[in-house]
Protein backbone atom coordinates (compact mmCIF):
# COMPACT_ATOMS: atom_id res chain seq x y z
CA UNK A 1 0.00 0.00 0.00
CA UNK A 2 1.13 3.44 -0.96
CA UNK A 3 2.13 6.05 2.22
CA UNK A 4 0.19 8.92 3.36
CA UNK A 5 -1.59 11.27 1.20
CA UNK A 6 -0.58 15.16 2.23
CA UNK A 7 -3.50 17.26 1.60
CA UNK A 8 -2.56 20.90 1.33
CA UNK A 9 -4.50 23.93 1.64
CA UNK A 10 -3.56 27.29 1.65
CA UNK A 11 -6.00 29.77 2.98
CA UNK A 12 -5.56 33.77 2.94
CA UNK A 13 -9.32 35.20 4.38
CA UNK A 14 -11.02 32.46 3.05
CA UNK A 15 -13.43 32.05 5.92
CA UNK A 16 -16.49 31.22 3.76
CA UNK A 17 -14.81 28.37 2.16
CA UNK A 18 -12.78 26.66 4.72
CA UNK A 19 -15.17 24.54 6.42
CA UNK A 20 -16.64 23.07 3.33
CA UNK A 21 -13.05 22.31 1.85
CA UNK A 22 -11.70 20.56 5.53
CA UNK A 23 -14.98 18.87 5.44
CA UNK A 24 -14.33 17.09 1.96
CA UNK A 25 -10.84 15.86 3.40
CA UNK A 26 -12.01 14.24 6.65
CA UNK A 27 -15.17 12.37 4.47
CA UNK A 28 -12.53 10.63 1.95
CA UNK A 29 -12.67 6.85 2.33
CA UNK A 30 -8.89 6.69 2.07
CA UNK A 31 -7.90 7.08 5.11
CA UNK A 32 -3.82 7.15 5.70
CA UNK A 33 -4.11 11.02 5.07
CA UNK A 34 -2.78 14.39 6.56
CA UNK A 35 -3.84 17.89 5.93
CA UNK A 36 -1.66 20.41 6.31
CA UNK A 37 -3.57 23.48 6.61
CA UNK A 38 -1.23 26.65 6.34
CA UNK A 39 -2.86 30.06 7.34
CA UNK A 40 -0.84 32.92 5.32
CA UNK A 41 -1.55 35.99 7.36
CA UNK A 42 -5.40 35.85 6.99
CA UNK A 43 -7.06 38.64 8.98
CA UNK A 44 -10.79 36.77 9.41
CA UNK A 45 -12.09 33.80 11.09
CA UNK A 46 -9.98 31.50 9.08
CA UNK A 47 -7.82 30.83 11.89
CA UNK A 48 -10.91 29.86 13.95
CA UNK A 49 -12.26 27.59 11.53
CA UNK A 50 -9.08 25.77 10.75
CA UNK A 51 -8.15 25.11 14.97
CA UNK A 52 -11.32 23.47 15.11
CA UNK A 53 -10.50 20.65 12.86
CA UNK A 54 -7.45 20.24 14.35
CA UNK A 55 -9.25 19.17 17.63
CA UNK A 56 -11.35 17.22 15.35
CA UNK A 57 -9.28 15.33 13.72
CA UNK A 58 -5.44 14.43 14.87
CA UNK A 59 -4.69 14.16 11.04
CA UNK A 60 -4.94 17.55 10.45
CA UNK A 61 -2.24 19.76 11.10
CA UNK A 62 -2.08 24.14 11.31
CA UNK A 63 0.52 26.44 10.43
CA UNK A 64 0.46 30.05 10.92
CA UNK A 65 2.61 32.48 8.68
CA UNK A 66 2.82 36.15 8.07
CA UNK A 67 1.28 36.65 4.62
CA UNK A 68 4.15 35.54 2.05
CA UNK A 69 1.74 34.57 -1.07
CA UNK A 70 0.32 31.22 -2.44
CA UNK A 71 3.76 29.78 -3.56
CA UNK A 72 5.75 30.65 -0.24
CA UNK A 73 2.68 28.93 1.68
CA UNK A 74 2.86 25.74 -0.39
CA UNK A 75 6.16 25.14 -0.11
CA UNK A 76 6.16 25.75 3.43
CA UNK A 77 3.46 23.30 3.54
CA UNK A 78 5.15 20.65 1.50
CA UNK A 79 8.07 21.24 3.80
CA UNK A 80 6.26 20.36 6.77
CA UNK A 81 4.49 17.17 5.11
CA UNK A 82 5.32 13.83 6.59
CA UNK A 83 5.47 10.20 5.16
CA UNK A 84 7.88 8.40 3.37
CA UNK A 85 5.67 9.06 0.40
CA UNK A 86 3.62 12.10 -0.07
CA UNK A 87 1.51 13.25 -2.80
CA UNK A 88 0.59 17.33 -1.75
CA UNK A 89 -3.27 17.78 -3.21
CA UNK A 90 -1.97 21.63 -3.50
CA UNK A 91 -5.58 23.19 -3.96
CA UNK A 92 -7.12 26.67 -1.56
CA UNK A 93 -9.51 26.96 0.41
CA UNK A 94 -12.48 27.15 -2.30
CA UNK A 95 -11.82 23.56 -3.30
CA UNK A 96 -13.50 21.07 -2.39
CA UNK A 97 -11.99 16.89 -2.92
CA UNK A 98 -14.56 14.77 -4.42
CA UNK A 99 -15.35 11.75 -1.90
CA UNK A 100 -13.41 9.19 -3.20
CA UNK A 101 -9.96 11.09 -5.12
CA UNK A 102 -7.22 10.24 -2.43
CA UNK A 103 -8.39 6.16 -3.05
CA UNK A 104 -8.49 6.65 -6.42
CA UNK A 105 -5.15 8.43 -6.96
CA UNK A 106 -3.92 6.38 -4.56
CA UNK A 107 -4.83 3.13 -6.87
CA UNK A 108 -2.97 4.76 -9.63
CA UNK A 109 0.38 5.45 -8.09
CA UNK A 110 0.59 2.05 -6.77
CA UNK A 111 0.16 0.84 -10.12
CA UNK A 112 2.53 3.21 -11.55
CA UNK A 113 5.21 2.37 -8.51
CA UNK A 114 4.37 -1.36 -9.96
CA UNK A 115 5.30 -0.82 -13.03
CA UNK A 116 8.38 1.05 -12.34
CA UNK A 117 9.49 -1.69 -10.55
CA UNK A 118 8.54 -5.08 -13.13
CA UNK A 119 8.30 -3.13 -16.27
Amino acid sequence: MISKVSVIVTCYNQECYLAEALNSVLVQTYQDWECIIINDGSTDASEVIAKSYITKDPRFKYIYQENQGVVAARNNAIAASTGKINYPLLYGAYGVIVLVVMQFLNGILKNMIELTFYG
